[in-house]
């Protein structure tokens, strides 16, 4: 899980470079694993599949709230 945490987070300094918050890196990191663990699962539009809570967190709405966070953070 270490060495996970370590590539996302050289993965974040790279398109983002340094100025990303805290808080909304913990963000997109909860989101990133939620669509992994979905995008690696049997595709079953069935609540409380991974693969719903993936298409969940991938909603325009949740892309929305973090853009903005983003804007705001920059």
């Amino acid at each position: 899980m270490i060495y996970l945490q370590l590539t996302f987070d050289v993965g974040v300094v790279t398109i983002f470079g340094r100025r990303l918050a805290d808080h909304v890196k913990e963000q997109l990191r909860e989101h990133y694993l939620i669509v992994e663990k979905g995008y690696n699962s049997f595709p079953i539009p069935v609540p409380f599949t991974s693969y719903s809570q993936a298409i969940k967190v991938y909603d325009h709405d949740a892309r929305e709230d973090f853009c903005s966070s983003l804007r705001s953070s920059s």
